[in-house]
């Protein structure tokens, strides 16, 4: 049950990412491929071993895939949790009828008279099997005391703040915040969390060094007979790179989606994107030599030309930075991006495809990136020349870019 008075800013989920039966007409196309997905799971599932639960990351729109399709798929295959940033994306899943745990990210807030703050923690007691992230004695408090006035039960994870230096208690405070939790007749301590801040980088001291604080405080609540359900600590990173017996469950986010979450990842945990980018070309045109292209002339042709335009830009989530830089595919081979990315358009150079092109025209689809990471278009490729990292690549990719779900990957045009 979920009470929308209570929450005045749900998410409208975009119906880019609504699954229907209709061949999609749309000039952009995410195709999400069911099989890479499960295949990522199973692979996590693998490397982190029996008796270790998956809270499965699809904050963000399911890191820019489309959080409706990838929250069905993974709750249809098991995972423990579901797990969000924000209220809203937790009312959106409920919306879709899933029923599995999910674990809200975003901490519980004392509201201090604050009418907004009042008003979000009544809308979190009110979804059912959210799991509540609690970092400090008054927001659990104040969380506890607004349960009871609804008559709900509330599941809480606590966090610990070992190093990340964001949400979370820090270790010498947990037992008071655990206490105000455990003297609550509507708070459940269920889980106990703590976030790495360097699992993904080259060198593992520092996130040793959070898993050793975490796990003194588990051993010392342990011995105390105070032993939550759930017990938690790796990313993407941590679980590939430091898996550990005393975890009880594990948060993938990056890798469900198919890419590695940072260099030197172990390879015995094989991942595939989930995620193929298409378009359509929209115009094709010739060029004489000496012709500028784009905003600022940055690339002007230096023979006859045939270009082709590509309905995305940065608008989409096609970053700027792509301009005279990355590589589309049209019928399989590589071509150039050419000019500066607009905000709602590419210009691609057709001119070294067979017959200088020729056969080319509007309609045509474009592969704006690929799901193999060795191609020149790839996320991970993508990435680099953004100097950023696969995250933010697919997570840009905007609502005019329609999520489809597909068993597997149709072939390329």
């Amino acid at each position: 049950m979920i009470d929308n008075a209570y929450c005045p800013a749900i998410l409208e989920t975009s119906a880019t990412t609504i699954r229907r039966n209709a061949a999609p007409t749309e000039p952009l196309i995410a195709w999400i491929s069911r099989r890479a997905l499960a295949d990522n799971l199973a692979a996590f599932r693998r490397r982190v071993g029996p008796g270790v639960g998956v809270c499965a990351m699809i904050k963000a729109d399911g890191y820019g895939h489309g959080q409706q399709l990838v929250a069905s798929e993974l709750a249809a295959a098991g995972v423990e949790f579901l797990a969000v940033a924000r209220l809203e994306e937790a009312v959106a899943i409920r919306r879709l009828g899933i029923d599995r745990p999910i674990l809200l990210c975003e901490p519980a807030v004392d509201p201090n008279g604050d009418s907004f703050f009042a008003d979000r923690l009544a809308a979190i007691c009110r979804v059912d099997g959210l799991r509540v992230t609690v970092a400090d004695a008054a927001a659990a408090a104040a969380l506890a005391r607004t349960a009871a006035r609804l008559d709900r039960r509330v599941a809480v994870h606590l966090k610990i703040d070992t190093g990340m230096g964001r949400v979370g208690a820090l270790p010498d405070d947990a037992d008071a915040v655990a206490r105000v939790i455990e003297s609550a007749t509507h708070l459940t301590l269920e889980g106990l969390y703590t976030h790495l801040a360097t699992a993904d980088e080259p060198g593992d001291a520092f996130a040793r060094e959070q898993f050793d604080a975490f796990f003194a405080l588990v051993e010392a609540w342990a011995a105390r007979g105070r032993r939550p359900r759930w017990v938690h600590a790796a990313n993407s990173a941590a679980a590939l790179r430091f898996p550990h017996p005393r975890l009880t469950l594990a948060r993938p986010g990056i890798v469900l989606y198919g890419y590695p979450p940072g260099p030197g990842m172990p390879a015995d945990c094989p991942l595939s994107p989930i995620l193929r980018l298409t378009g359509r070309i929209i115009f094709v045109k010739d060029l004489p030599p000496g012709h500028p292209v784009g905003y600022g002339c940055t690339w002007r042709s230096d023979r006859p030309t045939r270009l082709g335009l590509v309905p995305i830009g940065y608008g989409d989530g096609y970053k700027r930075a792509f301009g005279n830089r990355a590589m589309m595919q049209v019928g399989g081979r590589d071509v150039p991006v050419v000019g500066r990315i607009s905000m709602d358009l590419t210009t691609i150079d057709l001119t070294d495809l067979p017959d200088g092109g020729r056969g080319v025209r509007a309609g045509a689809t474009v592969t704006v990136i690929s799901e193999h990471a060795a191609d020149a278009n790839s996320v991970e490729k993508l990435a680099r020349l953004a100097d950023t990292i696969p995250y933010e690549i697919t997570t840009s990719l905007g609502t005019r870019v329609r999520r489809v779900l597909v068993d597997d990957f149709p072939p390329n045009a």
